[in-house]
């Protein structure tokens, strides 16, 4: 299951949190595991950033794997690791308009907007501790492509 740290207001929905880990687990055959979600600012993503992947600047998530190995460590393993979301970038919509149209969903700048891009985040953050990865073009494709078929099936629209 999902462990939730939340060092600012941000506020969401446990009960869709849980039904995307679910969808999460159940799209890879994977038994129960444990992540870290931790909602965070600017200040820390980029302290985070900046610590970890030498880049000074703010970003929207950033992931911790317990193990390079992705899906063959996470079917094996109860704690896959952690992932840090910058929940003032989630209001930050516009900069999301490509990515959305890439998923053929219309812009919209509403509170329903960022609701799912808050979910999608997370979606993409559990991708990527199961070993996805999003530097070349094709696979940030499939990786949005997988994220969003795990929120339809979660029922998150």
């Amino acid at each position: 299951m999902i462990e939730v740290v939340n060092k600012t207001k941000f506020k969401f929905c446990q009960r869709k949190l849980k039904r995307l880990f679910l969808s999460f687990r159940d799209e890879f055959n994977l038994n129960d595991g444990e992540v870290s979600l931790v909602l965070v600012g600017d200040r820390k993503i980029r302290e985070l950033n900046k610590q970890y992947r030498k880049i000074d600047k703010a970003t929207d998530i950033l992931t911790f794997n317990a193990s390079e190995d992705g899906l063959k460590y996470l079917k094996k393993n109860n704690y896959w690791g952690e992932i840090f979301i910058n929940v003032l970038d989630i209001k930050r919509l516009k900069k999301y308009d490509e990515m959305f149209l890439e998923i053929e969903m219309k812009k919209s700048y509403s509170l329903k907007r960022q609701n799912y891009l808050f979910y999608f985040l997370i979606a993409h953050g559990l991708l990527h501790l199961a070993g996805f990865n999003d530097e070349y073009e094709k696979d940030r494709l499939k990786m949005l492509k997988i994220g969003k078929k795990l929120l339809d099936n979660a029922n998150i629209n």
